[in-house]
């Protein structure tokens, strides 16, 4: 890959035959020679593809349709850039990249982190021709209903990091978020288990100015959670904290998702009532609240 040979070589022309057939005598090799080389050229996929979709298609892409090592020797080398492909190469492995989070193999495990990575970035990326996006929201929803818990959780955990950057980057992903939450993030049952909610309360914890908002938006996405997998913490870090700014959706949000029993409740609950009762007194008659506070004390 680093032949000075290989320089000259123009996009959709082909590649020369004393270059391109060394390339085929790594191929030829067995076991893991030629799974080295399968890495290799998987980690150039995006380039071969450019310059000879043909052979691409033929030597390298084809692999991806057969399981075992070879396969997750192309998968280890495509994903290791963690990034998006070209759009023509994306376009390409759109249904195997959507199918593998239904999977179970060790390739789609292996690579959780940055196939969620690489299919948001595929959502949130628009066809300059069409204005559609790469990954229509009918096709992520399909991958998060069918995917598992580990899978949707990867998928919040990098919606996380992206609405914390600064909003020149990845598309402005904190205004795309509410049209994730609304438009794709699935509504059934095996969708809103106790650790899918709490990755979504956290969503919400993230900027105290888009607290009201993101309540909004998960409200209908989230059930009942406990102690094991939430946290009250973010509700009261300062004097300035969600709660003292946002006591109404504060306990809109605990409401849903504090469970009947509240012996598994989590610890900083205390905190956070007594912090409502005094931001907004009007809550103190809120039948919620009283509902809430008779829980706690008859813990």
């Amino acid at each position: 890959m680093n032949d000075p040979q290989k320089q000259s070589i123009e996009a959709g022309k082909g590649f020369s035959l004393g270059w391109i057939s060394r390339v085929e005598q790594l191929l030829s090799l067995e076991g893991d020679l030629r799974r080295h080389a399968l890495a290799m050229f998987g980690f150039n996929l995006d380039w071969f593809f450019t310059i000879d979709p043909a052979w691409t298609e033929k030597n390298l892409i084809t692999v991806l349709e057969h399981e075992g090592e070879d396969q997750k020797a192309v998968w280890a080398g495509f994903f290791w850039p963690a990034k998006l492909p070209s759009p023509q190469l994306f376009l390409r492995l759109k249904p195997r990249l959507l199918g593998l989070p239904k999977e179970k193999s060790l390739a789609r495990h292996h690579h959780s982190e940055i196939l969620a990575g690489v299919l948001l970035a595929g959502w949130g990326t628009f066809d300059d021709g069409t204005g559609s996006r790469y990954v229509t929201d009918r096709e992520m929803r399909d991958v998060l209903v069918n995917a598992d818990d580990d899978f949707r959780l990867e998928i919040l955990s990098r919606l996380k990091t992206l609405s914390s950057e600064k909003e020149e980057n990845d598309g402005n992903w904190a205004r795309q978020l509410p049209l994730f939450l609304a438009d794709v993030w699935p509504r059934q049952k095996n969708a809103k288990s106790p650790r899918i909610s709490a990755a979504l309360c956290d969503l919400a914890f993230l900027h105290a100015n888009t607290f009201p908002a993101r309540v909004d938006n998960i409200l209908n996405l989230v059930t009942n959670v406990e102690a094991e997998y939430f946290g009250l913490n973010d509700l009261i870090v300062d004097d300035s904290s969600l709660v003292n700014q946002h006591p109404e959706k504060t306990l809109e949000l605990l409401w849903v998702v504090l469970p009947e029993n509240a012996a598994v409740w989590p610890p900083a609950a205390e905190e956070v009532l007594e912090r409502l009762g005094k931001a907004d007194l009007s809550l103190l008659k809120d039948s919620r609240f009283v509902e809430l506070k008779r829980r706690w004390n008859a813990r």
